[in-house]
């Protein structure tokens, strides 16, 4: 019904830009920066130094943060190994000062990333592993929460790495062995890798590829946010040339994410920025000809996550 009430949210979406060069496409190392908020026990901002450390503590805090590996939703840390490849010497902590009448916020910067590196970091602050690393850390007593600023990780990354169209020639192989002869999907496809292999630069090919070749099909992407959920929509909506065409293609591209009750929505592009809108409630259930879903392990770790998703499955 066209007079189903919706949900709408939104993200910045920047303008249509040309394909990077050859040589930006093979870059080797790659930087991205973004900002920690310091909130109160009640979620207001406040000022980063009554979490009780200094510039150099909360350096070393989120450096560690960002170089552990935590394989399954909950999983403990171990504090002290580093991932090979993430130096603390690449690490930058900065006092950003307030606005007059703001509070001051961290802003962590991290130059001459392998491509590697920077898909694990990626899927720490995302999947809020990183928070949960900071908060164990402060311990349960600590004054205050530090929070990774998500939205806008989620831009820097999707500058940084998923802005390239190239897929290696391994990633290649592995998308074409998820698909039959017709480029159809071939049953159900577990792909496994180490971080940063590029799993879902894989999937998100293998979303466009479907719903430019198919018009009528419908697929859903499943992901641990909405932070994770505005980046495929927005990595997608890049790749189709503006006007009715894309929005067309963006109606059928639906995700869910966390809290899964919230119901499948669909991605569309609106004064430049990409919307997320839930389905109209009395929406006939769909049958999906691609069904993704992201950082499976950590969605189907829970039965009621797996349960929520499987009903989406035809």
């Amino acid at each position: 019904s066209s007079h189903a009430q919706c949900t709408t949210r939104s993200t910045d979406f920047p303008r249509p830009r040309p394909p990077p060069s050859p040589s930006a496409m093979l870059s080797t190392t790659q930087s991205v920066k973004f900002c920690i908020a310091c909130c109160d026990l009640e979620g207001n901002l406040c000022d980063p130094n009554r979490s009780g450390l200094d510039l150099s503590s909360l350096q070393d805090l989120f450096f560690r943060a960002l170089s552990s590996s935590s394989k399954a939703s909950g999983a403990e840390f171990d504090f002290d190994d580093e991932e090979e490849g993430l130096r603390a010497d690449t690490f930058k902590l900065e006092l950003v000062d307030a606005a007059e009448g703001g509070v001051p916020t961290l802003a962590l910067s991290a130059d001459s990333l392998d491509l590697a590196s920077l898909q694990e970091i990626q899927n720490l602050v995302l999947s809020g592993d990183f928070d949960s690393f900071v908060a164990r850390r402060l311990g349960r007593d600590a004054s205050v929460a530090l929070v990774a600023d998500r939205s806008e990780f989620a831009a820097q990354y999707e500058s940084s790495v998923l802005s390239l169209d190239r897929l290696t020639d391994h990633q290649r192989e592995k998308l074409e062995e998820c698909c039959g002869e017709d480029g159809r999907p071939t049953g159900d496809v577990h792909l496994m890798a180490p971080a940063g292999a590029g799993k879902t630069f894989v999937a998100l090919h293998r979303v466009l590829c479907t719903l430019q070749s198919s018009p009528e099909a419908s697929v859903l992407f499943v992901a641990r946010n909405d932070a994770l959920a505005y980046f495929a929509s927005s990595w997608i909506a890049k790749r189709v040339a503006p006007g009715p065409q894309r929005q067309r293609l963006l109606a059928r591209m639906h995700v869910l994410h966390e809290p899964f009750d919230r119901g499948a929505e669909f991605a569309r592009v609106r004064r430049n920025c990409i919307e997320l809108r839930s389905l109209p409630k009395d929406s006939p259930k769909v049958a999906y000809a691609l069904v993704v879903v992201d950082e499976a392990h950590h969605v189907y770790s829970a039965a009621a996550s797996r349960e929520m998703v499987e009903g989406y499955v035809s």
